[in-house]
């Protein structure tokens, strides 16, 4: 201690003799022996997302609000359906994100079949983006028929902290809230058009398009006069016929 410390910092048994008590530990609770002078430091394992369910009925105009102030705020539905509404979220089952993703969190969503048009509310707050990323950055993916593709995003908005937007699909099943990663591309899904079905046709329409047809019968059309007879030819001839018979009688003198 008088070699390597500050006379301030020795240590004296009862304040007398030199000691180094002062600087060790009292208890020894684990003692870790490591071969080969080389410490492998365990991973920190990656935090899985809290799994919750939101769940509900369809109301009348056709909207199931989450009361989720972030993520899946609400699906709305273009067509007139009745049925509930179940989101998944933090899961998305066996399904396999992409490599190298960076997103915010994923969502399971289930609707009722043959529900048309779909549209689907997010909400995400701006200071859980990372630093060098903007609302511009977020991209919404959705798996369907075993490949993932990116959805136009639409209503992008940044208000009091908060980053809204919306998607429009005709399925549903994993969606995922990323960010743009250098590096990673995915096909455009196209955007729906609504469906309508046979029973949702006005009964009447075809009363609409009925065209009256006239029952008066158009008079016969007239034939043609008879060509009058051309006495111009006639003329020609004899014309020909009288100058053949004048040549004829100068070769005769």
């Amino acid at each position: 201690m008088k070699a390597t410390m500050y006379a301030s910092e020795w240590y004296y048994y009862q304040g007398t003799y030199p000691t180094t008590t002062g600087i060790s530990a009292q208890k020894v609770s684990k003692i870790n022996i490591y071969i080969g002078g080389q410490i492998t430091p365990t991973p920190t394992p990656t935090p899985t997302p809290t799994q919750t369910i939101s769940e509900g009925a369809i109301n009348a105009s056709g909207i199931f609000t989450t009361n989720q102030t972030t993520g899946v705020t609400a699906v709305s539905f273009s067509r007139n359906i009745t049925g509930n509404v179940t989101i998944v979220i933090g899961s998305i089952g066996d399904v396999e994100l992409p490599k190298n993703l960076s997103y915010y969190n994923v969502y399971d969503i289930k609707t009722p079949e043959n529900a048309g048009v779909i549209g689907i509310s997010f909400s995400l707050p701006k200071n859980e983006l990372p630093p060098n990323k903007t609302a511009e950055d977020i991209i919404v993916l959705h798996y369907k028929n075993e490949t993932w593709y990116q959805l136009a995003v639409k209503d992008l908005k940044e208000d009091e902290g908060m980053i809204t937007f919306s998607v429009n699909t005709n399925s549903t099943s994993p969606f995922v809230i990323a960010y743009n990663t250098a590096g990673l591309s995915f096909p455009f899904e196209e955007d729906p058009l609504p469906t309508i079905n046979a029973t949702e046709i006005p009964t009447n329409s075809t009363a609409n398009i009925t065209k009256t047809i006239s029952t008066h019968t158009p008079a016969a059309t007239k034939a043609p006069d008879t060509q009058p007879f051309d006495f111009s030819f006639i003329g020609l001839c004899i014309g020909l016929l009288a100058a053949a018979g004048i040549i004829a009688l100068i070769l005769k003198r």
